[in-house]
């Protein structure tokens, strides 16, 4: 996963924000200040401890914010592109041609928008296990291991199924 995200970084696609001991911003790569457009870095929000991430919308368009904490007080925070409405239609055939059936292709586009296990178990009727089946089947089939590695294979220009 690690070297997913450094790829992502490296490509410019993901924003990071660390915060020192003091809580000031001590560095912000170039995608953060582009995300942040003038903006302060105090704005973004923080996930409450329990909470994986929390989406964060600016002028250009909505983030998954993932806190990573190394201290009591320090922090960084890794900002990940959503995809807009027009990506959608380019994410499903992506999913499609990696031979996904039509349950785990929405279950995969809900979980690239954000939502969580509950919320699409809700939308579907269905029970929350049977979402983390679904995507432990995405996952494997798409050759990665978390929703950040999902996110950034489906919403990256050189889509491969590997």
């Amino acid at each position: 996963m690690l070297l997913k995200i450094i790829e992502a970084l490296a490509a410019g696609r993901i924003g990071v924000v660390a915060f020192g001991p003091d809580g000031a911003p001590s560095f912000m790569n170039r995608e953060a200040k582009r995300i942040l457009n003038g903006r302060a870095p105090e704005e973004i929000p923080v996930p409450r401890r329990g909470r994986k991430s929390i989406l964060f919308r600016s002028e250009r368009g909505t983030w998954r914010v993932r806190a990573l904490r190394r201290g009591k007080k320090e922090k960084s925070l890794l900002l990940e592109p959503l995809p807009e409405k027009g990506d959608l239609r380019s994410i499903r055939s992506r999913l499609i041609r990696a031979g996904l059936s039509l349950r785990q292709q929405q279950i995969a586009l809900l979980a690239v928008q954000g939502a969580s296990n509950r919320q699409m178990a809700e939308r579907f009727c269905i029970c929350a296990q049977t979402v983390r089946d679904h995507l432990r089947e995405i996952f494997k089939k798409l050759r990665v291991h978390r929703r950040c590695e999902l996110c950034i294979k489906l919403t990256g220009p050189n889509f491969r199924r590997d």
